[in-house]
């Protein structure tokens, strides 16, 4: 059972969509998935109404997937939740595999209430019919669903993958994290004004100048921008002001007042006064631009000195603003560091764990994902798996999504690396992925 946008049901027999396709594939370098919000009432027939469903069975699928279905994806499983939580325990532990997978938990319509991935399908599942619950979020989805589902998954990064994958499709009432409306990483951006600042936006276009992100945690993000327009001297008033640098020409060449406190201060270098030069204020611009990329953190030093030289001075509250300045700016520089360190290494293949022994070729540009494929058994498979290739490796590098499910998807697998380093270990280079292929073509 799909779910249209009013919250009514109705029964799609058979998933026709290819994700790969190119009209519902929109670039190799993002996720295109099939979104339950786009259908409309016109996918009922006059007079037809929801009915309850009466079988876990007559429950649609979680829906099509990036990930292979046979190879990294298991057969669906699930049943009806009875009433008693000893009964439900026993069929699970009799049923649920002890794999990596995703469950979904459903109400009496066939609306998916809550998705969850787990490391262990079998114990995650039986932990939501203890007799004390870990969580009580986990009472209430049972209490609100008639069905549970799950779908093995070969590897857990696969099954975060497919996760998000059902988060973004079909908007889980139960689920917080992951929700495309919900969390919206964010990015940092320069404006395209005369006198340009740092900004937090969480839309990108091909317009944005100098983009940086995603970065979780939009909250920290925004003050931090705030800091780093202070600490580098860059005006962050309303676009509305009419910037008045030294190098224009005036009949009769005059101060101006200045527009906020931050002028008074020394915290911004007041473009607005014509005080200052155009080209001073290019190399402001270019010391912070620096800093974002990484070839120069001597700011960092430079606040540490002030923090430390405030406090012998007993100016404790500067000091103390000083030291939460920093605390933010070394995370946003931890932060960028991981991102560069991403974008530039996983350029590559990275093979995981499938299932029948065989293992699955997740392609990464810039750590988006591209593609997956099965690692090639034979020549047909390898056809595949070279195009596949072609296509990750001919996108154009370090460029930033787009859309905000691919952007989470980016984050699970910067996330994964960051918590697995070790795996690094494992990723293979382009030319050495097709070399493979390539052998299998000769065999």
């Amino acid at each position: 059972m799909a779910t249209a946008r009013d919250g009514r049901a109705f029964e799609i027999h058979r998933w026709t969509v290819d994700i790969g396709s190119k009209e519902n594939f929109s670039g190799r370098n993002s996720l295109s998935l099939l979104d339950a919000k786009d259908w409309t009432d016109d996918e009922f027939g006059e007079g037809e109404f929801p009915r309850k469903i009466r079988s876990h069975e007559e429950v649609q699928d979680f829906g099509p997937s990036l990930l292979p279905e046979k190879f990294a994806r298991g057969l669906y499983d699930g049943f009806q939740i009875g009433k008693d939580p000893v009964e439900t325990r026993k069929l699970l532990r009799q049923r649920a595999p002890l794999t990596p997978g995703i469950y979904g938990y459903f109400d009496i319509n066939g609306r998916l209430n809550y998705v969850g991935k787990s490391k262990c399908l079998r114990k995650r599942l039986i932990s939501y019919f203890a007799t004390n619950a870990p969580d009580d979020k986990m009472t209430r989805i049972v209490q609100h669903s008639k069905f549970v589902r799950w779908e093995p998954i070969s590897h857990e990064l696969l099954a975060l993958i497919r996760e998000q994958e059902l988060i973004s499709r079909w908007r889980p009432s139960f689920n917080t994290q992951g929700q495309p409306q919900r969390r919206r990483p964010a990015f940092l951006c320069l404006s395209d004004r005369d006198a340009p600042h740092v900004m937090v936006t969480t839309r990108i276009t091909d317009k944005t100048r100098h983009g940086f992100g995603p970065i979780p945690g939009t909250k920290r993000l925004r003050q931090t921008a705030e800091q780093l327009n202070h600490l580098f001297r860059l005006r962050d008033c309303n676009d509305q002001i009419t910037m008045r640098f030294t190098d224009q020409l005036e009949l009769f060449p005059i101060a101006y007042p200045p527009g906020c406190i931050r002028y008074e201060i020394g915290s911004c270098s007041g473009p607005c006064t014509g005080t200052f030069a155009q080209a001073d204020y290019s190399s402001q611009v270019d010391a912070l631009l620096n800093f974002m990329k990484g070839f120069d953190i001597s700011a960092i030093a430079r606040l540490e000195n002030e923090m430390t030289e405030a406090a012998k001075r007993c100016a404790f509250e500067r000091a103390s603003m000083l030291r939460d300045q920093l605390q933010n700016i070394k995370w946003l520089n931890n932060r960028l560091t991981d991102l560069r360190r991403a974008q530039y290494e996983l350029n590559c293949v990275y093979p995981v764990e499938g299932f029948h022994k065989r293992k699955i070729w997740i392609c990464l540009n810039s750590s988006l994902i591209s593609g997956m494929v099965v690692q090639p058994a034979g020549k047909r498979q390898a056809n595949k798996a070279i195009r596949e290739i072609q296509l990750a490796n001919t996108v154009t590098p370090n460029n930033l999504p787009h859309d905000t499910t691919t952007v989470l998807m980016q984050l699970i697998v910067t996330s994964w690396f960051r918590k697995h380093s070790e795996e690094r270990k494992q990723l293979l280079s382009f030319p050495d992925a097709l070399t493979m292929c390539e052998k299998k073509l000769a065999a």
